[in-house]
């Protein structure tokens, strides 16, 4: 039955006809360098958003830091809303993953983000190839971060 869970959650991802994501530099959350998406192009890699009340925000990014050391796909954790110090709170002690915060334009290119986590798989072209909506948990976010280095 998990399986069968697992394997709807990433069937119902789809392709995205997405904006340049190359043009966006994400503002760093907890100090460091902000991110320049450009800087990430010619590798796949992952976005994540979430928000600091989302109950299940809060374990998609536990279940991406217990995951991203494993992986050589950048992850990257995109905050949104105005609270930045509840967005701040939330990835601090968070290590291996970018933590951003989306700038409104950025969501606006994506057409808005309707509910959190969202989690994108960016191609090596910087080109979105995968969305997946809601929690994942540990096995279909596995899978995500597997279905990059295919």
């Amino acid at each position: 039955m998990r399986a069968l869970l697992l394997a709807w959650l990433l069937a119902c991802g789809v392709a995205h006809a997405a904006p340049q994501l190359a043009d966006f530099t994400l503002p760093a959350l907890a100090g460091g360098d902000d991110l320049p998406l450009a800087s990430l192009q010619g590798q796949p890699y992952l976005i994540s958003f979430f928000e600091p009340e989302c109950g299940w925000c809060r374990k998609q990014l536990k279940d991406l830091a217990q995951l991203a050391p494993a992986q050589q796909l950048p992850v990257v954790a995109a905050g949104i809303g105005s609270n930045a110090p509840g967005l701040r709170q939330l990835v601090s002690g968070i290590d291996q993953i970018h933590k951003v915060q989306a700038p409104a334009a950025l969501l606006r290119a994506l057409g808005g983000i309707k509910a959190t986590p969202l989690t994108l798989l960016v191609n090596s072209q910087g080109e979105i190839s995968f969305v997946a909506r809601g929690y994942l948990g540990v096995e279909g976010t596995a899978a995500l971060l597997g279905r990059a280095e295919n």
